[in-house]
């Protein structure tokens, strides 16, 4: 948390991983990628978000340089969580080596999810972490992932989110561009 102070008034401004929920980090991701805003307006977007009420109005550039530089809530530097508990529930992530395991149908569902836009982390989330005792049929129904989806995306925070999607796109990145690659190699025979 930065604090700033401006006519002797305070205001708060959350920079750091476990400040910002996982709701929160999807909408700092919509912002940052709203490439009809120029950097600086999507900067204020974001103080807007994260800040107090009427901070965007008295933030100074050097003020702003100081957020943008110390801005944490995107770092995938730390390790995949593989269980988190949210309300006494108990939800697992598939990891081997420290990777994300996907299946095809979770990674097409996941590829499918971010080109409808908008917050898509929530849901990710919620497809990814498995409840334990369900079975894979249930874990899997649009019922319980939305239900999932609306619990994580107050309950989880950037910290544990950051690491998993990106790593998460590296990956869905990667395989489409090996498929396409072996698909044009096949087609060129």
């Amino acid at each position: 948390m930065i604090t700033y102070t401006h006519n002797e008034k305070e205001y708060k401004l959350r920079n750091d991983a476990n400040e910002v929920n996982l709701k929160e980090l999807g909408q700092v991701s919509a912002i940052m990628n709203e490439s009809e805003d120029g950097y600086l307006s999507r900067w204020i977007k974001v103080v807007d978000l994260l800040g107090s009420k009427g901070l965007s109005d008295v933030i100074s550039q050097d003020g702003l340089t100081e957020f943008i530089n110390n801005f944490e809530v995107a770092n995938v530097k730390s390790d995949i969580v593989k269980e988190i508990e949210v309300n006494g529930i108990t939800y697992s992530l598939l990891v081997n080596n420290g990777e994300v395991e996907l299946s095809a149908k979770e990674m097409s569902l996941i590829e499918d999810r971010i080109k409808l836009g908008g917050n898509w982390a929530s849901f990710v989330f919620a497809l990814i972490f498995k409840q334990s005792g369900m079975s894979r049929v249930d874990n899997f129904s649009s019922a319980h992932i939305e239900k999932k989806a609306k619990i994580f995306e107050t309950e989880i925070t950037a910290d544990i989110a950051s690491p998993i999607i990106y790593q998460l796109n590296k990956k869905i990145v990667e395989s489409i561009a090996k498929m396409t690659k072996l698909h044009a190699e096949s087609k060129a025979v």
